[in-house]
């Protein structure tokens, strides 16, 4: 078999590796708050209203306003989830108002 090599992450080139690792050292619901806010943003992208670069823009903006919980419950993770889904839905109202 060939061998693979891995070089270490450009995280100022990717941003949302830089989120993903933020959120996963960070803990609690902010995973689960991350990942909800992408699905949002990804769809939108798909939809074609919201570019590709403006993805973890949002992602990062509904995660600083969101209250990360340390709290292990499903409610609590149900919760943070429609929550952040909620946020990136009117982030990207407030952003298309803005722009």
């Amino acid at each position: 078999w060939p061998s693979i090599e891995f070089d270490a992450v450009a995280s100022d080139k990717y941003p949302g590796y830089r989120l993903c690792v933020a959120a996963g050292r960070r803990g609690g619901t902010a995973p689960a708050i991350l990942n909800a806010a992408n699905e949002v943003a990804v769809e939108l992208f798909l939809n074609g209203e919201l570019g590709f670069v403006d993805i973890p823009v949002l992602i990062e903006s509904v995660l600083e306003q969101s209250t990360i919980v340390d709290e292990q419950d499903l409610e609590v993770f149900l919760a943070a989830d429609q929550e952040a889904r909620e946020r990136a839905a009117v982030g990207l109202a407030a952003a298309r108002g803005a722009g």
